[in-house]
């Protein structure tokens, strides 16, 4: 669908996923939960964009304690291969130096890894952050 004014293709999904950002974690999972008994698909594409990995650098030191702990180990050392400059800092003021060490050291041990498999693991660890954020479990700072 095109945009009257500019021309240019409209994405409604991402319009959707913005504008849920602005609901509390209680609606934001109610509606989800309403939108997937309608097109689990739909909903799907909604989750993805409502928060990405880079997103993580909202959650506070604490919260990313917590989400450290509830993802398996594997998962973290897929995601962490493609990382923003502010999320790597960001991830590394939640652990200690050692841990952070051990952890890139892990990392480099395990060779290249594909893409297609960073990426799965990143959307992984998003949703799971979306997941305790709705709980209550996480917060953003």
């Amino acid at each position: 669908m095109d945009d009257k004014k500019g021309g240019k293709p409209y994405d409604g999904v991402k319009a959707v996923a913005e504008m849920m950002q602005h609901l509390g974690p209680a609606d934001r999972e109610r509606l989800m939960k309403d939108v997937a008994a309608r097109d689990p698909g739909l909903a799907e594409r909604i989750r993805k964009k409502v928060f990405t990995f880079d997103d993580l650098q909202k959650v506070d030191v604490q919260g990313v304690q917590i989400l450290l702990q509830e993802v398996p180990r594997p998962q973290w050392l897929l995601a962490l291969r493609q990382l923003s400059e502010g999320l790597k800092t960001h991830l590394a003021s939640a652990m200690s130096d050692r841990a952070w060490l051990a952890l890139e050291e892990d990392m480099t041990d395990q060779g290249p890894q594909r893409l297609s498999d960073v990426q799965a693991s990143q959307e992984f660890i998003a949703s799971r952050a979306l997941e305790l954020l709705a709980s209550g479990k996480i917060r953003t700072k």
